[in-house]
């Protein structure tokens, strides 16, 4: 991310991916000032970042402002928001951040309503069982996505990223995108299923002709998106653990038929399978 002199950045919000953020900007050496509206954290962030400076978003000259960033849990609708909207002050999540400043041909991103946080998991463990020693797994789930860019390089980005963290990175991509589920949820900050669909859809809103989409067609959500991205994604694999796919992968009675990319069946029920990673 490029620096500029004259703009400072904004973080608002400093739970474990605001503090991430604040870290991150510290040590790239842009100037930030911070906000939350817990008196507790922000006694904390003055204490352990001196230099830094905490001021009230309708204190600020959002004129020499060059982004605002918010914490995922904050919704983008917060009346605190209306004065950097005013000025047309860019509003980013974390997401946005690091997908500008990592390489985006190593990462692999996870979302759906169930089972993130376990599939990323094996992820990244089969991807340091064939001996990639460096692989980073983290985003919604453990690390925040911004620890991974300060310390190390990694040959892998494992992300778990929720809807939220998906309201406001425009320009997200990965090299393999997957949407596991869409179930109703987080209808408190959405109102409507459709609204958290869209956020949802939009790991796959820049996806290029050298990168893949996995999706699960098992809900009529999921589906509705296949068949949308159907039309325009040259690597779209569908996955179903309830029918036998022609052309997908399904896990049927303990099987992988994997009717993509080899038409084979491996049976898990076997204590001595080996699984080939595609790199």
């Amino acid at each position: 991310m490029q620096k500029n002199n004259k703009k400072f950045i904004v973080v608002f919000g400093i739970g474990l991916s605001g503090e991430s953020t604040l870290r991150y900007l510290i040590h790239k050496k842009f100037e930030v000032l911070v906000w939350d509206d817990d008196r507790h954290l922000r006694e904390f962030i003055k204490k352990k970042y001196p230099k830094v400076l905490i001021k009230e978003l309708k204190k600020i000259d959002w004129k020499n402002a060059a982004m605002i960033i918010v914490s995922p849990g904050i919704a983008l609708n917060h009346t605190k928001l209306k004065e950097p909207l005013k000025f047309k002050i860019p509003i980013y999540r974390d997401l946005e951040i690091f997908i500008r400043d990592v390489d985006k041909k190593k990462v692999i991103a996870v979302t759906g309503t169930n089972g993130k946080s376990t599939t990323v998991s094996l992820i990244g463990h089969l991807l340091r069982k064939n001996q990639k020693k460096n692989i980073f797994v983290g985003g919604n789930i453990g690390k925040p996505l911004l620890d991974s860019l300060q310390k190390i390089t990694y040959e892998k980005y494992v992300v778990e990223l929720s809807s939220y963290q998906l309201e406001s990175a425009p320009n997200f991509e990965s090299y393999i995108s997957i949407l596991l589920n869409i179930r109703e949820d987080h209808l408190d900050r959405y109102k409507f299923l459709n609204n958290y669909v869209k956020y949802k859809k939009r790991i796959f809103q820049n996806i290029g002709l050298n990168q893949f989409a996995i999706i699960g067609i098992d809900d009529s959500s999921s589906l509705k998106i296949y068949n949308e991205l159907k039309i325009s994604v040259k690597n779209l694999i569908p996955i179903s653990t309830t029918k036998k796919l022609k052309k997908g992968i399904s896990f049927i009675n303990n099987k992988i038929i994997d009717n993509y990319f080899k038409n084979k069946i491996i049976d898990l029920s076997d204590n001595r399978l080996k699984v080939d990673i595609i790199n």
